[in-house]
């Protein structure tokens, strides 16, 4: 094996394959065989023959597309900077939008999107809502590799792994994230700024019904439900 890899690899290789390529190609094999066995030692996973080689061809493209990238220049005088445009994934992933709701792969196209009206106690529980129903319809959709993008640093840190860090009222929503994340190969989670939602926030204040005489804005839900009833004493 050695003196095989010697050949290939060496200096004296006949090879017109670039060298560099070569050993970065089977550097991730090596490393994706040897991720799929100890997955098996240490959590008792089975062994997918076809996993593991989907992993090592998802890794190997996630490579050559960061080796490979070049940002395009902006005309000067505009105000927008790259951390303000969006980017599509890398090949083989898809990228969800948590504010937005919607998925799309690495050719910027459509591949899902959802929508649905839910009272909860704060913005941060209504993004993991979205967040969960966001990575529940790409795992329905057989997606492997998913970027996750949100604007919330608690959530995008929770999704890290920091859930026993996160905000205790949310804890059952974000352990069920976690489990949804299994479900894919890989899982990216990624903050990112404000002004990178404008359009979807003018999309969804268009389709927003603004008449909400039987669906009240959940910050005034529990106002009203209270409303009639007697004055607690001064």
């Amino acid at each position: 094996m050695a003196e095989w890899l010697y050949e290939v690899i060496g200096p004296h290789s006949s090879l017109c394959v670039d060298r560099t390529w070569i050993i970065s190609h089977m550097a991730y094999t090596c490393w994706g065989i040897w991720r799929s066995r100890c997955a098996k030692i240490f959590d008792a996973s089975p062994l997918c023959p076809k996993q593991t080689l989907s992993h090592i061809k998802c890794m190997i493209s996630y490579f050559d597309l960061l080796k490979d990238v070049s940002y395009p220049m902006h005309q000067p005088g505009t105000s927008f900077t790259m951390d303000d445009v969006w980017s599509p994934p890398p090949a083989t992933w898809s990228k969800l939008n948590v504010y937005a709701r919607v998925i799309r792969n690495s050719g910027g196209m459509f591949m899902g999107g959802f929508a649905a009206c839910k009272i909860t106690n704060s913005v941060l529980e209504a993004e993991a809502h979205a967040a969960l129903a966001g990575l529940s319809l790409a795992a329905e959709n057989g997606l492997a590799n998913v970027v996750i993008e949100s604007d919330s640093q608690v959530l995008v840190n929770c999704g890290r792994g920091k859930i026993r860090k996160g905000i205790w009222s949310i804890y059952p929503i974000l352990s069920a994230i976690k489990r949804c994340c299994n479900n894919f190969i890989f899982c990216d989670w990624r903050w990112i700024s404000r002004a990178n939602r404008a359009v979807a926030a003018i999309a969804r204040r268009t389709k927003c019904d603004k008449v909400w005489l039987d669906r009240p804005p959940s910050s005034l839900v529990f106002v009203l439900q209270s409303d009639g009833l007697p004055c607690p004493p001064c």
